[in-house]
């Protein structure tokens, strides 16, 4: 990677600051990115999963960025590149296809964000596809529906798949949907908060994961599934509203990062993105240029520690 063309004085508070660092993120993996690859490889270590799944994981976590990007009316300067390995990755009889998932495969995890690309970009990035080139891409997303998964929050990346299919008028399994809320339902504590699957662990960062993720699905289908996205949204509410204290004090007019004295926080920089990731998808989030987080983080976002 490249860090050195990160610019650190970036103050991030309009949409241009914001496309501005998406792109140099982007841009400091790149020089990684090869020819009808599928794959990014960026160093000689993996998880359990082995090196091919990392490197296909490495591609996927980069649409993250590529796709509010793409939303936005924006373009990543190597969109040739994402196009071309989404295409070879889901193409079985292409070398670096990314292959038949299994039971418990982080292949299933990675596949959400081409959910939510489907979801916020399928005419940017279908106009480029035949129509063979599609099916390979529903085909392969199509395998989350099948799989086993944890018991925990991978319950909402098929969903996201089925949210991505129904944006690109791609067919859809309703009963997909419906069965993972109906299992994730099990571990809501009340008050906003869920355990990371029943009787498992629970504090406030994998809460924050449900909201993260329960919040783009409440802001995509809500048209589609009114009742469920409403309670999404107001579990969320709950959350960020006794949470907001611990990671905020006041200082002359103005909300600064605190030090909770909480178990499992330690107010570094996960635990104030993922704050911040899913409260600012809250109402209130996606109005005009500037970005407008929710009120209950506006001042969080937008304060230097």
């Amino acid at each position: 990677m490249q860090p050195e063309n990160i610019h650190l004085t970036n103050p991030l508070r309009t949409g241009n600051d914001l496309r501005q660092l998406v792109n140099e993120l982007l841009n400091a993996v790149s020089p990684n990115f090869k020819n009808d690859a599928s794959r990014v490889d960026l160093a000689n270590f993996t998880a359990h999963y082995g090196q091919r799944v990392a490197s296909m994981e490495t591609f996927s976590r980069l649409l993250w960025g590529v796709t509010p990007l793409l939303a936005g009316g924006s373009e990543p300067q190597q969109f040739s590149f994402y196009l071309q390995a989404i295409k070879n990755g889901t193409n079985p009889r292409h070398a670096d296809y990314w292959g038949e998932v299994n039971p418990y495969d982080q292949r299933i995890v990675e596949m959400a964000a081409y959910g939510l690309l489907l979801a916020l970009a399928s005419d940017s990035v279908l106009a480029h596809f035949n129509e063979q080139e599609k099916a390979h891409l529903w085909r392969w997303l199509k395998q989350s529906e099948a799989q086993a998964i944890p018991d925990n929050n991978w319950h909402f990346f098929p969903i996201l798949v089925q949210v991505g299919f129904h944006h690109a008028g791609m067919p859809t399994n309703p009963q997909v949907r419906e069965a993972h809320f109906n299992a994730m339902e099990r571990y809501y504590l009340g008050d906003g908060w869920y355990s990371d699957g029943p009787d498992r662990p629970r504090d406030y960062y994998i809460s924050m994961g449900f909201h993260f993720y329960g919040l783009i699905y409440a802001k995509l289908m809500a048209n589609i599934d009114p009742q469920r996205c409403a309670e999404l949204r107001h579990r969320a509410l709950l959350f960020f509203r006794r949470l907001y204290p611990f990671f905020c004090r006041r200082r002359g007019g103005r909300a600064v990062w605190s030090q909770p004295d909480l178990p499992f926080c330690s107010g570094g920089l996960l635990e104030r993105g993922g704050f911040c990731r899913a409260g600012g998808i809250l109402p209130g989030g996606d109005q005009g240029h500037r970005p407008a987080p929710s009120p209950l983080v506006a001042e969080a976002t937008a304060v230097r520690s």
